[in-house]
């Protein structure tokens, strides 16, 4: 599971976009249900809960036809996370962007694509 913290979402594929949107419905939110560990995501970079709602508009605004608000239950689950952790992902920094994007565009030859077109 990745949301690529960061990264601008026109950077993303369509794939990408896709996945970041729907892995946490399918990861991120039934692990904290049963209480179990998200701290590889956030250890990883994978997820940024302060803000995780803000990417998921973001990721959103990118799909054609598709709107699936964060529900009250998945807000109060990543405020309880929040609220009995004291780490909630690495903030992404300039430089952790940077980073991040330069792993993608080698991930992905069509993320490449996109992140060339958008920075040139």
């Amino acid at each position: 599971m990745n949301t690529f913290p960061g990264v601008p979402v026109e950077y993303l594929c369509d794939k990408h976009v896709r996945s970041a949107h729907y892995e946490p419905d399918k990861i991120l939110f039934p692990n904290l249900r049963k209480g179990k560990s998200i701290m590889g995501y956030l250890i990883n970079g994978c997820i940024y809960l302060p803000e995780f709602e803000t990417r998921h508009d973001e990721l959103t605004q990118r799909l054609k036809n598709h709107k699936t608000p964060i529900t009250d239950e998945q807000r109060l689950l990543l405020k309880q996370y929040m609220d009995t952790h004291n780490f909630y992902g690495w903030e992404p920094t300039p430089s952790c962007v940077k980073v991040a994007i330069q792993k993608q565009a080698l991930r992905c030859p069509e993320c490449k694509k996109r992140i060339e077109e958008n920075i040139l």
